[in-house]
């Protein structure tokens, strides 16, 4: 389809309240550039008639909001930044072929044409597993094979680089120039540039803090695993023999490509998988932020949850202070689900400090963050760390890995690859 889409004066009542207009030619890419919480993903969930808004946003000269949901799924692709919120199925065939179910697609055409898209990702070996089971990186793919399936006009992605290995984003990105040969119009939420094509400004980020690097020395052994093995299968180990300790004070790193295993060995070490073998001692409270941070609330504002966290571990921190020092104190009585993934992401982190826990877990902390707040958690982190919490997170930011890390680990192929000085050409 050779059409223009154009947004005019678009208003969301709380989300984006200085109207904003630009539009975009077929094969055309564009990036939709700002700070954390400057309504980037509000403007794409819009675009997707997924929120009310004032203006026009049409694609030609059709008015998307006249078009029915059957019609907008065959138009719109869009990938959220939270991903699992748009799953509906338990397995990822399931999950592909959905939306060509509603499109009344007849079964056999739906059988090949999710089986061919599934190729197109690389994940046709993961057909039959549970989305629960996959790794953040494998969940992308799924959801981008779901928005891709019914060949639509528009795709809309919103920050999913975050989530992916270098390899794999330089893929992502042939895989993105491919599209707009084909004439399709791709739209993306990001914190910076990443490829070719125009730039949209939206807000003004902060600049990063400057700050000293606590002093502090690293202290006694606090966690040792001994000759790890697991997998999701019987008949396909993830990982295989995995050995190493972390200190007291201690800033790791676990690095690796996506399905390698790095959120699987987190949550060995903190207890919530059971390791087919091998044995894991920890020396003191540990505590895991997952990839997905909704998993830890359970009031419906930062400043509740946080507060019944200090209850439990009868602390006599300040909610309001935990707050300041992580830089949301303007959202303390917002409705938690109402607040970007990286808005969540450092509740969830607050939450868990709160406990004051000995070993601190986190799976992708800057994920959703700009630059700002990319800083604020490297000081939360050293001034933890000098206070003698242990810090392991995942992440594939490897930027902000050399910034805080002591130490890098890299999985691959099941194993520790490398153990050892952070190191920029480290091979992943």
């Amino acid at each position: 389809m050779n059409s223009m889409l154009t947004i005019n004066n678009l208003i969301i009542e709380k989300r984006l309240e200085k109207p904003i207009s630009f539009s975009l030619e077929s094969g055309e890419i564009a990036y939709l550039l700002g700070p954390t919480g400057s309504g980037k993903t509000s403007i794409l969930m819009s675009i997707a008639q997924l929120l009310p808004y004032k203006g026009d946003i049409k694609l030609g000269n059709l008015d998307l909001k006249t078009l029915n949901k059957k019609m907008i799924a065959k138009r719109i692709g869009f990938v959220l930044d939270e991903v699992e919120k748009q799953f509906v199925a338990h397995k990822v065939a399931d999950e592909v072929a959905f939306t060509l179910e509603n499109l009344s697609w007849d079964s056999d055409s739906i059988k090949n044409r999710v089986t061919e898209t599934l190729k197109i990702f690389k994940i046709e070996h993961l057909m039959w597993r549970t989305l629960g089971t996959l790794s953040a990186g494998e969940k992308i793919r799924v959801a981008l094979a779901s928005a891709m399936v019914s060949d639509p006009d528009i795709l809309l992605i919103d920050n999913i680089l975050a989530h992916i290995d270098p390899p794999t984003r330089k893929e992502f990105m042939n895989y993105m120039e491919k599209l707009s040969v084909s004439g399709k119009i791709i739209l993306m939420a990001s914190y910076e540039e990443v490829g070719n094509g125009k730039n949209i400004q939206i807000g003004t980020a902060k600049n990063p803090l400057n700050f000293e690097i606590p002093l502090r020395s690293i202290g006694d052994e606090i966690i040792e695993l001994n000759n790890i093995s697991y997998g999701y299968r019987k008949d396909e180990p993830i990982l295989n023999n995995v050995t190493f300790s972390m200190n007291q004070s201690e800033i790791i790193a676990l690095l690796g490509r996506n399905g390698s295993g790095k959120t699987t060995l987190s949550k060995i070490i903190s207890g919530l998988i059971k390791p087919w073998d091998g044995d894991v001692k920890v020396r003191g409270k540990i505590a895991y932020v997952p990839e997905d941070p909704n998993l830890l609330f359970t009031r419906m504002t930062p400043i509740d949850d946080i507060s019944l966290s200090i209850k439990l571990s009868k602390s006599n921190i300040r909610a309001e202070d935990l707050l300041a020092q992580l830089g949301i104190s303007q959202y303390a009585k917002n409705p938690i689900f109402s607040l970007s993934k990286g808005f969540k992401k450092i509740v969830a982190i607050a939450i868990l400090l709160a406990l004051k826990p000995d070993i601190l877990i986190i799976d992708e902390p800057t994920a959703g963050l700009d630059s700002y707040y990319k800083s604020l958690m490297e000081f939360v982190f050293s001034k933890m760390a000098s206070m003698g919490v242990t810090i392991m997170f995942v992440t594939h930011d490897i930027d902000f890995a050399l910034r805080v890390a002591d130490r890098f680990l890299v999985l691959k192929d099941g194993k520790i690859k490398y153990d050892g000085k952070p190191n920029e050409a480290i091979e992943l």
